[in-house]
């Protein structure tokens, strides 16, 4: 049995100096001034891109913010090797991240501060293997709860007196689940492996009220944006050797995940279906174990997913696609093969 106790004494100074400055697609400051022919009298040149008007109206004048935070995170352990093939462990650690700033405002309405984010974290599990060490079969349960998380907010700014959307902290949140990884060698040519994952993510307190025309949230309860529930991995490779020469090596994987939600209010329009994706490789490798060629493929069937979605303007206003939203997001890669070749000194 061994016990272990232990913490961390942190303290971070983080400094944030603002400038705005848009670029067209030519590499020119968005700045009416800029342009010659407004000097003179002309027009503003098309930009080619559609710009807010709040981006566009910088001053360009340096807002520096500076801060220092401090924190104490403890850590304490308990584990048993019950036999020399079974272990069994129970942890528990607090996680401090400090504030900042958003260092990816479009505006000074947005360059706000938030607060430092706090988690205190447990976990148990077992780790073992069977079968004269053929098989490896680790689980572990893991509770999450965070105090501050910070993630993307509708926060108040004192610059522009409305709600606006940058980095900040929501008050209360949890995540929870398991992770189950198994590995096994059936032959000595033979190895296979499949891991699950389980896990349940929570606002526990996040929300805001009204103000003006900007309408109140509450993502108290909902999931975060992101979090599959499940997600499973399976792979199998196996080797043939060649006397003298070397050995070719084959084998393939797949990945499955559930859904999940790409905005933190969970609406069904945003909500991103399940994932599955199909590996392969083929290989060789010589008997010295130096050199390795190999030939792989991702993504093997071409599958197309989003991996997030955001609306895109307003919603449509005639015909029969009224009131329906444009939705733009990022994409997976497309099936990719490749070749590489490897050496060991």
């Amino acid at each position: 049995m061994t016990l272990t106790a232990g913490g961390r004494y942190i303290s971070i100074r983080r400094a944030f100096d603002f400038q705005g400055v848009n670029y067209d697609l030519d590499g020119h400051p968005i700045d009416p001034t800029f342009y010659p022919q407004v000097k003179t009298g002309g027009a503003i040149p098309a930009l080619g891109v559609t710009v807010a008007a709040t981006q566009v109206n910088f001053d360009n004048s340096g807002v520096l913010n500076k801060k220092t935070w401090h924190a104490f995170t403890p850590k304490a352990g308990i584990s048993y090797q019950a036999t020399p093939t079974i272990f069994l462990f129970a942890n528990y650690a607090k996680g401090f991240d400090a504030g900042g700033f958003n260092n990816r405002a479009l505006n000074l309405a947005t360059a706000l501060p938030y607060d430092p984010e706090t988690v205190n974290a447990f976990e148990i599990g077992f780790k073992t293997d069977w079968f004269d060490r053929r098989l490896r079969v680790n689980a572990t349960g893991f509770y999450n709860d965070y105090k501050d998380l910070q993630t993307a907010v509708s926060a108040f700014s004192p610059i522009s007196g409305t709600y606006v959307s940058t980095r900040g902290n929501a008050p209360s949140a949890h995540t929870q689940g398991f992770e189950l990884e198994t590995s096994a060698e059936p032959t000595n040519n033979l190895s296979l492996a499949f891991n699950v994952t389980y896990l349940t993510t929570e606002y526990d307190d996040y929300s805001a009220p009204a103000l003006g025309t900007v309408p109140a949230y509450n993502c108290t309860g909902k999931q975060f944006p992101g979090q599959p529930k499940w997600q499973y991995f399976a792979s199998a490779d196996y080797s043939i050797p060649i006397e003298g020469l070397g050995a070719i090596k084959f084998g393939g994987s797949v990945n499955w995940q559930t859904g999940y939600f790409s905005d933190q209010l969970n609406n069904p329009q945003y909500r991103i279906g399940s994932k599955h994706f199909l590996n392969a490789f083929i290989g060789f490798q010589t008997a010295d174990k130096r050199w390795d060629f190999t030939l792989a493929a991702r993504n093997i069937g071409n599958e197309f997913y989003y991996s997030t979605l955001t609306p895109i303007g307003t919603a449509i206003k005639a015909g029969p696609y009224a009131g329906t939203l444009l939705l733009q997001g990022a994409q997976n890669p497309p099936r990719t093969i490749f070749f590489k070749v490897g050496f060991k000194y």
